[in-house]
């Protein structure tokens, strides 16, 4: 695993045990997998490492921007799709009687087959 790695290399490249769990518990506090991940290899922690050993101030680790979240209501579906969907539940309309009388899971997968259809 990725987070295993990159403490290991911590671990081999700090002077003493405690100073390299010091230094793994100011990057990752939360026991995350995920704080490693701004790594690419273990490797790209030794200048981070070098730094924090030396006393120089850590930089702080930004986080991704979080992409816009679009509503729902704002999505606008490709033509083939609205097709697809005017079709689909026309054919529902037609075949509803039959699509009633069978257990719902056979229902859905007859109705998500017919999407699928050209």
């Amino acid at each position: 695993m990725h987070s295993d790695q990159c403490r290991e290399f911590i671990h081999a490249n700090s002077p003493d045990f405690h100073l390299a769990t010091e230094f793994i518990e100011s990057l990752d506090p939360e026991r995350e997998d995920r704080a490693w991940q701004r790594f690419q290899t273990p490797e790209d922690i030794q200048p981070l490492l070098q730094a924090w050993l030396s006393g120089e101030e850590m930089p702080t680790a930004t986080k991704p921007a979080k992409p816009p979240v679009i509503p729902a209501t704002r999505l606008k579906p490709s033509q083939n799709l609205e097709a697809a969907l005017k079709n689909t539940r026309e054919w529902v309309q037609e075949n509803r009687p039959r699509l009633a009388a069978l257990p719902a899971l056979e229902a859905i997968e007859e109705v998500l087959a017919r999407l699928e259809q050209p």
